[in-house]
């Protein structure tokens, strides 16, 4: 860093110029100082940081700053959390990949998961797997489709040889 010795046509003495590399002022920071009006023993005064952080509206504790951390959580996590419409308390207490925190007790909220677990039944995955089959001997397939590997999955938890299933037209 260098450290000027005149700025805005002020020139800097000895002692300016040790507080100036001292506080990690930039030029810009003094040279907003001057225009603003301040007067010259204040010039160099370390940078202050008053900004209290607000979550929701609310001032972040030091009790909350923990468990945010705890829960491996980032601030910036937190308020897009808050953004997609989570309560100040769930988006605080819910762990980033909550399997591997060591605080998990459960899902305490309440959330759909039929979706989730609707599984495709026998003859489903067998007539996926046979229009795979038929569009991969097209004529004008030059890629191949690949059946994908939760379809393979499912198809061995049901029983399914792949090989033995007959190709259905799309």
């Amino acid at each position: 860093m260098s450290i000027p010795t005149e700025i805005k046509g002020i020139k800097l003495t000895p002692t300016e110029r040790y507080k100036f590399a001292k506080n990690n002022l930039t030029r810009s920071i003094v040279s907003k100082r001057i225009s603003y009006g301040m007067k010259r023993e204040n010039l160099f005064e370390p940078r202050m940081n008053n900004r209290k952080l607000k979550l929701d509206g609310k001032e972040v504790t030091d009790d909350m700053l923990k468990l945010i951390h705890k829960n491996g959580l980032s601030i910036d996590r937190v308020k897009n959390r808050l953004y997609y419409g989570w309560s100040l308390e769930r988006a605080i207490n819910t762990p980033v990949n909550k399997r591997k925190s060591p605080n998990y007790e459960g899902d305490k909220y309440e959330h759909d998961d039929t979706e989730l677990k609707k599984k495709m039944k026998k003859s489903e995955i067998i007539e996926v797997i046979g229009r795979i089959k038929y569009l991969n001997n097209q004529p004008d397939t030059i890629v191949p489709y690949v059946i994908p590997l939760g379809l393979k999955r499912r198809s061995k938890e049901y029983g399914i040889d792949i090989s033995t299933v007959k190709e259905l037209e799309v």
